[in-house]
């Protein structure tokens, strides 16, 4: 099983496109202003190359839980489980990408304050560190992962699953899987 770092990264890579969305939207609002001189040449000042780096990393850093899950299923223990009941939730994927494109809500403000939005990103982040949720990454149905909520046979109520198969309409054919942690498993094909 993986460790607190480890959960907490991949939470990050969950969120991290929101850094990306929120540095095009401040460079929509305010670059161009930041970056060209009166007389017309271009002049990228710190907090410029500064927003652009964290930008390009939040992009980047979005593939981070395709990693996790790829290295997750070569290196970690296949359990045997019983499942009782299992429905579908690739419903976090889509408020996950409403979340991506919330800063773009920001084009309608006169003044784009990047700072307040990254505080804004820094104190979900320390919530999403102290609690026990592992939100799945939408990049992750690009890789044909979905999303299902489990219950065991030994009364494990409202565990996370990800499958790479589409439907699964019978609980009784999940029969292994990888615990990434405590509340998040990957189903293991028979």
């Amino acid at each position: 099983m993986a460790n607190k770092l480890q959960k907490m990264l991949f939470n990050l890579s969950t969120i991290s496109p929101i850094l990306f969305f929120a540095c095009i939207v401040w460079w929509i609002q305010r670059g161009a202003k930041e970056v060209l001189a009166k007389d017309g040449t271009i002049c990228l000042t710190e907090k410029a190359i500064f927003i652009s780096v964290i930008g390009i990393l939040g992009l980047f850093y979005a593939f981070y839980s395709v990693l996790i899950v790829k290295t997750g299923c070569r290196k970690l223990e296949i359990v045997p489980i019983s499942v009782n009941s299992v429905k579908s939730n690739d419903k976090y994927s889509v408020v996950a990408i409403i979340s991506y494109v919330l800063p773009f809500s920001n084009l309608v403000l006169a003044d784009y304050n990047i700072w307040l939005s990254l505080s804004i990103i820094g104190i979900a982040l320390l919530f999403l560190f102290i609690s026990n949720v592992v939100w799945p990454n939408p990049i992750l149905m690009l890789c044909k992962y979905h999303f299902y909520e489990i219950l065991t046979a030994n009364g494990s109520n409202g565990l996370s699953l990800i499958s790479t198969r589409k439907s699964i309409q019978d609980a009784k054919t999940i029969k292994k899987v990888i615990a990434l942690w405590d509340y998040f498993m990957i189903e293991v094909k028979q």
